[in-house]
C-alpha cells in the first residue's frame, strides 16, 4: 500500500480484510496495519528477473542459499530441466517436489495387517 494513498476508512476496511488484519480502529491505524503488512511481505519474497518477467520467491527458502551448481544437481537428481537462471531452477525444484507430496498425499494409505 503506497503510504500517500488518501483512502477513505471504507476503502481501507476490504483491503484490510483480503490479508487478514484487523479492520477496527481509525483510518491512520487502518494504513500502519496495511503498509507494516506490505513491508513483511517485500521482507519475505526475492525477485528474479527471468524474460523480463519477475519471478517471486520466498526469502526464507532453503534454496536461495545454495549455490547453483548445487541446485543443478538437485534438478538432475529429480530428472527435471537444468537450463536457466537461479531463480528458475529454485522454482522447477519447488514445483517438482510439490507436484511429488500431492502425489503421496492423495494416494489410499495401504493396510498391511500389522500394528
Amino acid at each position: 500500500i503506497d503510504p500517500a494513498f488518501l483512502g477513505t476508512k471504507d476503502q481501507l476496511k476490504p483491503l484490510c480484510r483480503e490479508r487478514n488484519l484487523k479492520v477496527g480502529g481509525k483510518r491512520e491505524e487502518l494504513m500502519m496495519r496495511l503498509y507494516e503488512f506490505e513491508e513483511e511481505r517485500i521482507n519475505q519474497t526475492v525477485e528474479v528477473e527471468e524474460d523480463n518477467n519477475p519471478i517471486v520467491l520466498n526469502a526464507n527458502d532453503p534454496l536461495i542459499k545454495k549455490r547453483i551448481r548445487t541446485l543443478i544437481k538437485l534438478c538432475n537428481e529429480r530428472g527435471i530441466k537444468v537450463g536457466g537462471n537461479k531463480g528458475q531452477l529454485i522454482q522447477r525444484i519447488n514445483k517438482y517436489d510439490e507436484e511429488e507430496r500431492a502425489k503421496y498425499k492423495n494416494k489410499p494409505e495401504i493396510k498391511t495387517g500389522f500394528v
